[in-house]
């Protein structure tokens, strides 16, 4: 009874050390148009499945809760009205959350 104690608990210490913040910091970064990107926070619309409000930081500077809808693919004309930094944001978040 105590063995399968033990193991359970350092099964979920081993769980918690890989899942940390810190490992899991990489997969949520890259660099858009020489600036470093994260996610910080990610919440799917339960109403809209393909919305997702999103907090990111640029340059380790948190920008405010911001609706991206992922439904929809860029395309020239949506390129042309969006900056590129922007459209660039939306694919990186949109491409995280899809594949």
């Amino acid at each position: 009874m105590v063995r399968a104690l033990v193991a359970v608990l350092l099964g979920l210490w081993a769980v918690l050390c890989v899942w940390s913040p810190e490992s899991s910091a990489s997969v949520l970064c890259r660099d858009v148009e020489r600036q470093q990107v994260c996610i910080e926070t990610i919440k799917r619309s339960a109403k809209y499945t393909w919305e997702y409000r999103v907090v990111v930081s640029i340059d380790g500077k948190s920008r405010p809760v911001k609706r991206y809808d992922c439904r929809r693919p860029t395309g020239a004309d949506q390129e042309l009205a969006t900056p590129y930094f922007e459209a660039a944001l939306r694919q990186f978040i949109c491409d995280r959350v899809t594949h």
